[in-house]
């Protein structure tokens, strides 16, 4: 919560360290836990709103990277859904509005770059997005992005989509305008700007928590005046843009080019120097900072924040834990397959394991699933899987099983391994039901817990499919490292 209140204040330095710190408590708290990321809300809130200060001070590639980290992370056939507030669609979000904020269009029209669902709330992302980047290459699609963009307001008179016409409206009204203004109509565009921008507000007004419209509209006006030669105009938009979002640094770029256009150097000066310190540590090659600084002005940074602040990127914040999820390392496995003999993770090494607890043989929903497994046994064998199903059946019972199914049956005669692989409730002192993926590493990816078997054997092929493809790239490619030190 103070990263919270400290984004509010425009004190974007102290928010940065605050929901770093949290971010990384959460991360290690999980790994201790043994829990994942779609089982916590917190880690993927404050990782998104992390990546939206790091946007704040001028950190295109370290937001970019943290929402792909979120987008990294396992998925749940139940808890990814695209009307939640998933990690996945986190990570979505806080991509697009990255992306859009700093005017990376090639990567957003590159296909595959953004992993866009079939929910109205994706199309009307990835339409708006999309159209953006064509207006602004000047691509000969652009026209038509716009007109399918509008046109999917026939989706929005169904009572179930009513809740997505504010943000439409607003989307709508920005490429509209952009589109007149690219088509040399400066008073429409103008006109369209000036309509979206309080709507804009409204938005963050509703929800900025962190704001998931990239761009303040009011800001965009004002650039859009000074273009016009208009800096009066403009400097009075970038100010309601400033009231709304305290420090806003594209907006006290556009102010001090404003100001110094029209001659006040006073003012000029100290937006300037107001935006040197949120952008202290910026990223080379922001154009809104080059613009400003093409002016001649020279002013020292001036923090006119309520407090003092420390420096984000001179922070380390590794005491409180790491900075990347990673799948936590698997605890031990120590059973007796059915001929009696040892069995350890270590034997596995080097291919995927789907280990399940199940209750035994007199359980008749347990026995299906491990019969529905050995099934498909030649799909997991293609994916470098083996199937290990864990019960307290005695190491005979097995024995009998065994020769019938192509599972390898493990005996857990007094719940050791279902305890360390939190299958087991001890406060109703019984077993659940748990079906676990682990990487040829020995590193738990994914893993559901509860009431009943899980049977979604779909699911667990493309998880395992996730984990070979990140296996594959991983070892490719060096692993992305932080300028001030990763988890490692």
């Amino acid at each position: 919560m103070p990263g919270h209140i400290y984004a509010g204040l425009g004190m974007y330095h102290e928010a940065a360290i605050s929901l770093e710190s949290a971010t990384r408590a959460e991360i290690g708290y999980m790994q201790r836990q043994m829990v994942f990321p779609y089982n916590t809300w917190n880690y993927a809130h404050n990782r998104n709103y992390l990546s939206y200060v790091q946007e704040q001070l001028g950190l295109p590639s370290e937001a970019i990277r943290g929402a792909r980290e979120l987008l990294a992370v396992p998925l749940d056939a139940r808890l990814n859904d695209a009307t939640r507030f998933s990690p996945h669609w986190q990570g979505v979000s806080a991509l697009t509005r990255a992306l859009v904020k700093f005017e990376r269009w090639d990567e957003i029209l590159r296909p595959g770059s953004i992993p866009w669902g079939s929910s109205l709330r994706d199309r009307l992302m990835r339409g708006y997005a999309e159209a953006l980047a064509r207006l602004a290459k000047n691509d000969v699609d652009a026209d038509r992005a716009v007109h399918d963009f509008t046109a999917l307001k026939t989706e929005l008179d169904k009572p179930e989509n009513t809740s997505y016409r504010p943000q439409f409206e607003v989307q709508r009204l920005e490429l509209e305008a952009t589109l007149a203004l690219k088509w040399g109509d400066p008073l429409q565009g103008l006109m369209l700007l000036t309509e979206a921008a309080p709507k804009e507000l409204e938005l963050r007004s509703e929800y900025d928590d962190p704001p998931f419209y990239p761009t303040l509209m009011y800001a965009k006006l004002g650039y859009a005046y000074l273009d016009h030669g208009s800096p009066g105009l403009a400097a009075e938009a970038f100010g309601k843009a400033l009231r709304a979002v305290k420090n806003d640094p594209f907006a006290l770029a556009g102010l001090a080019r404003a100001r110094h256009a029209l001659g006040d150097g006073t003012a000029a000066n100290q937006a300037f120097g107001r935006m040197q310190h949120v952008w202290s540590d910026a990223e080379p090659g922001l154009r809104p900072l080059d613009r400003a600084r093409a002016t001649g002005l020279r002013a020292a940074a001036a923090d006119r924040s309520p407090g003092p602040q420390r420096n984000y990127r001179q922070m380390n914040l590794d005491q409180y834990g790491p900075a990347i999820w990673r799948p936590y390392v698997a605890p031990a496995l120590d059973a007796r397959d059915a001929a009696g003999a040892a069995v350890s993770l270590d034997e596995f090494r080097g291919r995927n394991v789907i280990l399940v607890f199940y209750l035994g043989a007199g359980c008749a929903h347990c026995v299906l699933q491990v019969k529905e497994l050995s099934e498909r046994s030649d799909r997991w064998k293609g994916l470098d899987a083996d199937v290990v199903a864990v019960s307290t059946d005695s190491i005979e019972s097995n024995a009998a099983s065994q020769p019938s199914i192509k599972v390898r049956l493990l005996s857990d005669p007094q719940f050791a391994n279902a305890r360390r692989f939190k299958s087991y409730d001890d406060f109703e002192e019984m077993p659940i039901h748990s079906t676990i993926l682990i990487d040829k590493t020995g590193r738990v990816h994914w893993g559901r817990h509860g009431g009943a078997p899980f049977t979604d054997y779909e699911f667990l092929a493309s998880q395992l499919q996730r984990m070979n493809a990140a296996a594959q790239s991983h070892a490719s490619e060096p692993e992305a490292r932080r300028s001030r030190g990763l988890d490692k």
